[in-house]
């Protein structure tokens, strides 16, 4: 449960970060289309908007990883209980077949006349 809310958390924080980037993209739009630069200034223009818009990719590249880890250490860590468990049980259904198994042979005893 705590790893969906952190993904969804996540998610939600990479969503506020893209209407950001989205929202500085239109504000400069009138500004570049008014003052029209060189091709330089054009392409200069693209990197300032291409670059943030990466480096947000990559955040949420490594906030999904880091949610797919977390994700699989609960999952191992759950599997790694349930054995535990397994193994509990296990070792009382042993016991309790020994301990039929010793009150068998103390009543076959008592039940057998001494020689």
């Amino acid at each position: 449960m705590g790893v969906v809310t952190d993904i969804q958390q996540k998610q939600v924080k990479i969503a506020e970060l893209q209407a950001e980037a989205e929202a500085g993209r239109r504000s400069r739009r009138p500004r570049r289309s008014a003052v029209q630069g060189g091709r330089g200034q054009g392409e200069a223009d693209a990197m300032q908007y291409t670059l943030p818009l990466k480096e947000k990719q990559i955040e949420q590249s490594k906030l999904e990883a880091e949610a797919r880890k977390e994700a699989t250490i609960q999952n191992a860590e759950a599997d790694a209980q349930a054995k535990v468990i397994d193994s509990k049980a296990e070792l009382e259904r042993r016991n309790l077949f020994a301990d039929a198994e010793a009150n068998r042979v103390r009543l076959m005893a008592k039940a057998m006349p001494s020689a």
